[in-house]
């Protein structure tokens, strides 16, 4: 299952995902990739099926640090 980068914004009741389309082989590439997209550290690397199951993950994780 390939490994996406998710950025995740917006307030607790209406969130919004940036997530990249391709999905990368391994959590590492993934992690790389992310550090030189948003190197603030505002983003997840989640594995998933796809890039709208990568999103919703996120999100689900994005909220248990509000």
């Amino acid at each position: 299952m390939p490994f996406f980068i998710a950025h995740v914004s917006g307030p607790r009741s209406s969130k919004r995902v940036l997530t990249d389309s391709g999905g990368f082989e391994t959590a590492h590439d993934a992690e790389d990739a992310a550090k030189s997209r948003w190197p603030n550290g505002d983003y997840f690397i989640v594995e998933a099926d796809d890039a709208g199951q990568a999103g919703r993950a996120a999100i689900a994780e994005s909220r248990t640090l509000d």
